[in-house]
């Protein structure tokens, strides 16, 4: 089992660098085949990282509620998880 984290500076949102990042951990991971599951937490309110997730065939697993605590204002996270092999 692995665990994901990924984070794009705001100047390079929207020009294809977390689907270069899911590209380059998918080829690392199919090639070891040591890990067979890939599990990670994203804000529930942001969108393009959800749907980039889903894109790679993560599925949302769970729901936290206030799992993040950032600057006086608690988020809701998805856990999300996908099977490999």
């Amino acid at each position: 089992r692995g665990e994901l984290g990924i984070a794009v500076l705001k100047q390079f949102w929207g020009i294809g660098v977390g689907n270069f990042l899911m590209d380059y951990l998918f080829k690392w991971i199919n090639s070891n085949g040591i890990i067979k599951k890939v599990d990670l937490s994203v804000r529930e309110d942001n969108i393009n990282a959800i749907n980039l997730y889903i894109k790679w065939g993560f599925k949302i697993e769970g729901r936290i509620s206030k799992g993040l605590y950032i600057n006086g204002k608690y988020y809701d996270l998805y856990n999300m998880g996908k099977i490999i092999g």
